[in-house]
């Protein structure tokens, strides 16, 4: 699909968070060991991920806000995020994950990842002005961080 210019800094992290949802449902699949998928997944949040969403909400929150439609995206798209935080925080306090938890997890992200790209940014594609949508890839384009490519590598085998 093709993603307009404004989006794609997004889209490129996405690529990034759907390797990242793959490798640990591998993890899960071959037993990798629940300390090292812990620490995996609290590094990729501290270094992509927490960055990722904050970037997502500071940019998409008022333009979806003020659109009738694009307040229940923007509900959808929040409450996912909130789901990951509170995961987080569970993987900040529990060493010893369960592997159920970690394969939803991946799972949750892969269908998140899928929603932003397949609905809300052909629905910010399509629905806000051009104007609108250059001020968010500006800001995004400020934002956007040279990501920490060992957070997309495996930690097992």
């Amino acid at each position: 699909m093709k993603r307009k210019k404004e989006l794609i800094t997004l889209s490129w992290e996405h690529h990034d968070g759907l390797v990242f949802a793959f490798r640990l449902q591998q993890g899960v699949k071959k037993s990798a060991p629940l300390k090292d998928m812990r620490e995996y997944i609290l590094h990729t949040w501290d270094t992509a991920l927490d960055h990722h969403f904050w970037q997502e909400e500071q940019s998409l929150n008022p333009v979806l806000q003020a659109s009738g439609a694009g307040r229940e995206l923007l509900n959808h798209m929040l409450d996912d995020h909130e789901y990951f935080r509170r995961e987080i925080e569970h993987f900040r306090v529990t060493k010893n994950p369960d592997r159920d938890r970690i394969k939803t997890i991946s799972e949750k992200l892969n269908q998140h990842i899928r929603f932003e790209e397949q609905i809300l940014f052909p629905f910010l594609e399509e629905e806000i002005a051009l104007a609108t949508l250059q001020k968010i890839g500006v800001f995004l384009n400020e934002h956007h961080t040279k990501p920490d490519r060992c957070w997309t590598s495996m930690f097992w085998k």
